[in-house]
């Protein structure tokens, strides 16, 4: 939005300017959208999935990008296969790297990217990965890692400056009290070495960013509400860039499922007990998980804790095997909860049981019944 007639014209006058994108969202659908429409809009698209500033390059820059891992699967991953997309999503190369990621975690790896080699392609591109495991099985499908900004010209903002800066966050969602290490990048497109320093949240230690290098500065911070993590970078006392990236904060729910092997064990055996943890948030969060197991009297037979980390939108199986008691025949219940803290953010129940002993008595067939006598019969267990 801005004032119309501009102050360029000699005078400011009242009325204003409202740049939007209503008509072209119409006219992606009445057959009326330019080349340029339709690239406006895959942009906005691309870029609202996950709001937040992304690094930016020219054309034939040469840089390194971290991308961000996750696994997501039962599974610890051996390898991840990296596809660079364009905009559009076409496939330009493949790479495949090791990596040791055991499930439910997730690492960082560095990709070195030179867009020389690909034709132009103007707008934000993709990092997507997939994981295998040490067998070279398929764990994990297609994910996003990764995107970046290539323009022309390069940044679109302060295209003079040699400092640029972004913030590569862990996540969009985040739970209270967790903490987060956003990976501050700063990079230097002059000629000349640059002595910075970020300030809040991240302290004020100087570092030397050397021409033509991106330097990584992690920075950790306790998640209470949500709001921009922002951070700003200083030269010799002088603020030279800012960049933020969106925090939200959600509360953590757990789909908890436990379940035995079998619906009847015997008394005395030994159960296999699965619990099914699905992470309903779209934030990574540690929890407690809590089974409990009780006899048809209510008596506390069974108790184990187990804490662990789930990503955002993974599930995770835990198995144990307790001994089942030698006596109290009957309906046992399983229950399962999770905990964050001392809040529970999830309980499922399950059943199964515990048969009494049961016999088969036949009688053994005698031969004729003869009276005034004493007709023995005998019976089988």
């Amino acid at each position: 939005m801005y004032p119309y007639p501009p102050p360029s014209e000699g005078e400011e006058g009242g009325g204003w300017v409202i740049a939007a994108t209503i008509y072209a969202d119409w006219a992606r659908w009445n057959w009326q959208a330019s080349n340029d429409t339709r690239i406006l809009l895959r942009d906005l698209i691309a870029w609202a999935v996950d709001a937040r500033e992304l690094p930016e390059y020219g054309p034939d820059a040469t840089f390194t990008l971290p991308v961000t891992l996750t696994n997501t699967a039962a599974t610890d991953a051996a390898a991840a296969r990296l596809s660079i997309l364009t905009p559009d999503k076409t496939v330009v190369t493949t790479t495949v790297v090791n990596v040791n990621i055991p499930s439910g975690a997730e690492a960082v790896t560095d990709l070195t990217i030179r867009l020389s080699d690909y034709p132009t392609h103007l707008g934000i591109w993709w990092v997507d990965y997939t994981l295998f495991d040490a067998n070279e099985t398929l764990i994990q499908r297609e994910a996003a890692g990764a995107r970046f900004v290539v323009s022309d010209p390069s940044p679109v903002a302060d295209p003079d400056r040699d400092l640029k800066m972004w913030v590569e966050a862990p996540g969009y969602y985040f739970v209270r009290g967790m903490e987060a290490t956003f990976r501050v990048q700063v990079r230097n497109d002059g000629a000349t070495a640059h002595t910075v320093s970020l300030h809040y949240p991240c302290g004020a230690t100087a570092f030397t960013v050397n021409p033509g290098v991106t330097t990584t500065v992690p920075c950790t911070r306790t998640i209470w509400g949500s709001g921009p993590f922002d951070t700003q970078l200083y030269e010799a006392g002088v603020l030279v860039g800012r960049a933020s990236a969106p925090v939200v904060v959600v509360a953590p729910a757990v789909e908890v499922t436990p379940a035995s092997e079998k619906p009847r064990y015997r008394a005395g055996e030994t159960a296999l007990v699965t619990t099914t943890l699905r992470n309903l948030q779209q934030a990574t969060f540690d929890l407690r998980n809590v089974l409990r197991i009780r006899d048809p009297a209510g008596t506390l037979v069974y108790s184990a804790t187990f804490t662990a980390t789930l990503p955002a939108g993974a599930t995770r199986h835990i198995t144990r095997t307790p001994t089942l008691p030698s006596t109290l025949w009957g309906l046992y219940e399983i229950r399962a909860e999770a905990f964050r803290g001392s809040a529970a953010v999830g309980v499922g129940v399950s059943y199964f049981e515990m048969p009494g002993p049961r016999f088969v008595i036949t009688a053994t067939r005698p031969g004729p019944y003869l009276p005034g006598i004493t007709n023995t019969v005998t019976f089988s267990v």
